[in-house]
C-alpha cells in the first residue's frame, strides 16, 4: 500500500468513527466544557502548517474515574504570540502512540491522570498571517458560530481536508477561489471549490433554520443575509438592520455571534463572545463591542432610535459608554475558565491603557498561566509606565501609593521615549 493509499485508509477510518454530533454529545463532554468545570487541564501545540493533522491537544484529567472528552466543531485555538494564524479544531482524529503518529479514534478517553495527546483536525482562521511553525503554542477559547457550522457540514470523503479551508477562507475574509487557486495551486483545485460552495450553502441554510419565529418579514430578508458566506453582504445587512430600529431587536443575538468577527480582512478573536439568546441581553451585549461590523447597529442605538440605558444621542458620550462597557467585560474575562479568553483580555486591556484594569492586572500575577501572568505585566508597564516585571509584590507596593481617589478610567495615550512615569 502506498503512503498516499494509506493515508486515506485513516481519513475514511477516522470519518467512519466520528459519528454524528449528537451521539458524542450522548456520551462525552466537550473540551471547552471540561476545562470550564475544571475536570481536565489542556496545552495545545502545532505540529506545523495550517490545515490538516496540524494540532496536538494534550489533555490530563483532575478528576477520578473516566472522562471521555470531544472536540466541537468550531473550537477556537487562539495563539499565544499572536503572529501566526488563529486555529479552529475540527474533528478528533486518534491519541497519539509516536510524536507523529496516532492511533484513530473521535473521542479523548482519559481513565487516569497521566497525561495524553491526540490529534485534532485543524484549520486557519486568518489567511493574512503566517502558518504556525512545529512548536507554537496556542490557548483554548471560545466556539466560533460562522466555523461550527461550516466544519459541521457533510464531507465528500473524495475531496481532501482543504475543501473545509478553502470555505472557511471563503466566509472569513472573502477572498475569492481564484486567488486561493493561485496561491496553493497543488491543495485548492476544481473539487475542493466545488465542495467548499457545498459547505457554506450548508451553513447558511442551517443557520437560517435557526431563525427564530415571530420576526417581522421585512426583518426576515435582512436577517437571513447575516448567514451569506459573503462579508460585504453580511455587513450590508447589519447596515439595514441598523436603520430599522425596535423592529429589528429581535435579530440582535444573530447579529452579535456572526457578525463581530467581520473586521475588514483580519480575524480578531477578542471579538467572539459567547450566544446570547434574548434581545435585550444581546443589545446590552452590543454596546460592549464597539467593533466596525456593528457601527451602524450602535449608531442607531446611539441616536435613542433603541432605548439602552446610558446611551444618548451625542456620538462622543455613545463611544465613551461602550469603550467603557468593554473594558468592564475584558476584566470579567481574567476570569474565564478558558485560557485563551483570559490571555486576550490582558492583552487586550493593555491596548486600551485604562487605569481601572491595574488591580485586576495585578491580581493575576500569581496566576500559574506562565504567558497570562507575562501579558498581565506587559500591559500593566504599558497602562502604568512603570516597569515591575511579574513581581506582585512591588506593583501592589506601587498601586497603593498611586491609587486615584476616584476610579476614573485614563485618556488612551502612548508614553514617549524618555517621558516621566504616568500616574493615575
Amino acid at each position: 500500500m502506498t503512503a498516499n493509499k494509506m493515508a486515506a485508509a485513516l481519513l475514511v477510518a477516522g470519518l467512519m468513527a466520528v459519528g454524528s454530533p449528537a451521539a458524542l454529545a450522548e456520551t462525552s463532554i466537550s473540551l471547552q466544557q471540561a476545562v470550564k468545570k475544571n475536570m481536565v487541564d489542556v496545552q495545545v501545540k502545532s505540529l506545523g502548517g495550517a490545515t490538516g493533522n496540524t494540532i496536538r491537544v494534550e489533555v490530563q484529567s483532575k478528576i477520578a474515574g473516566e472522562v471521555r472528552v470531544h472536540v466541537d466543531p468550531g473550537t477556537v485555538f487562539i495563539s499565544t504570540t499572536g503572529r501566526v494564524q488563529n486555529m479552529t479544531g475540527g474533528r478528533i482524529k486518534g491519541e497519539f502512540v509516536t510524536a507523529r503518529t496516532y492511533r484513530p479514534g473521535s473521542v479523548m478517553v482519559l481513565v487516569d491522570t497521566k497525561r495524553r495527546a491526540y490529534c485534532v483536525e485543524a484549520f486557519c482562521l486568518d489567511y493574512h498571517k503566517k502558518p504556525p511553525r512545529n512548536g507554537d503554542t496556542f490557548s483554548l477559547a471560545l466556539n466560533d458560530a460562522r466555523a461550527n457550522r461550516i466544519l459541521s457540514a457533510p464531507k465528500d470523503t473524495s475531496v481532501s481536508v482543504w475543501a473545509y479551508q478553502t470555505a472557511l477562507w471563503m466566509d472569513r475574509a472573502g477572498v475569492s477561489p481564484a486567488e486561493l487557486k493561485r496561491r496553493y495551486p497543488r491543495r485548492v483545485t476544481d473539487v475542493e471549490v466545488r465542495a467548499a460552495r457545498g459547505m457554506l450553502t450548508h451553513a447558511q441554510r442551517t443557520g437560517i433554520a435557526g431563525i427564530p419565529a415571530g420576526i417581522p418579514a421585512d426583518v426576515r430578508v435582512h436577517v437571513e443575509r447575516i448567514f451569506s458566506a459573503d462579508p460585504a453582504a453580511r455587513k450590508k445587512a447589519i447596515e439595514s438592520l441598523g436603520g430599522m430600529g425596535e423592529r429589528a431587536r429581535p435579530a440582535l443575538p444573530l447579529g452579535a455571534v456572526n457578525v463581530v468577527s467581520d473586521t475588514p480582512g483580519r480575524w480578531t478573536p477578542d471579538t467572539i463572545v459567547e450566544v446570547l439568546a434574548d434581545p435585550n441581553q444581546a443589545a446590552d451585549a452590543l454596546k460592549q463591542l464597539g467593533l466596525p461590523g456593528l457601527e451602524s447597529w450602535i449608531r442607531t442605538f446611539a441616536g435613542g432610535q433603541v432605548e439602552i440605558p446610558g446611551l444618548t444621542g451625542d456620538p462622543t458620550d455613545a463611544l465613551k459608554i461602550i469603550r467603557n462597557a468593554r473594558v468592564e467585560r475584558l476584566i470579567g474575562s481574567l476570569k474565564s475558565p478558558l485560557p485563551g479568553v483570559r490571555q486576550r483580555a490582558a492583552m487586550v486591556l493593555g491596548t486600551l491603557n485604562d487605569a481601572r484594569a491595574v488591580e485586576p492586572l495585578i491580581a493575576v500575577l500569581k496566576d500559574a498561566d506562565k504567558r497570562l501572568v507575562s501579558l498581565a505585566a506587559e500591559s500593566l508597564k504599558t497602562i502604568t509606565g512603570q516597569d515591575f516585571g511579574t513581581d506582585q509584590a512591588k506593583w501592589r507596593a506601587w498601586s497603593k501609593k498611586n491609587r486615584p481617589s476616584e476610579a476614573a478610567p485614563s485618556q488612551p495615550s502612548t508614553p514617549s521615549e524618555g517621558s516621566t512615569p504616568r500616574e493615575f
